[in-house]
């Protein structure tokens, strides 16, 4: 799990979760919060606002093997890695 401040708005910040979903949040209404699931499958390890490509971009990656960028702003996300093509499995074969 993790969490990142927009570097050019302090009261936006963006968290990931254990199950893969993203959480946008206005910290001026703490209880306001805008849930993104589904576009990770697995916990979220690092988030990374992108200012110099668009103030609503986002670089995620995820133990699912998969990097993506998110469009905060409508909810489009866009896969950069997939490094388990044939999808994420925790059975050990």
């Amino acid at each position: 799990c993790c969490a990142e401040f927009h570097p050019r708005n302090d009261m936006l910040c963006m968290s990931g979760g254990k199950k893969g979903t993203l959480a946008s949040w206005n910290m001026a209404k703490v209880s306001e919060r805008t849930l993104f699931p589904g576009v990770h499958s697995y916990v979220v390890n690092a988030i990374r606002f992108l200012p110099w490509l668009d103030d609503a971009a986002v670089a995620t990656a995820s133990s699912d093997g998969t990097a993506k960028v998110l469009d905060i702003e409508t909810a489009i996300d866009r896969k950069l890695l997939d490094l388990n093509p044939n999808g994420y499995t925790t059975d050990k074969e």
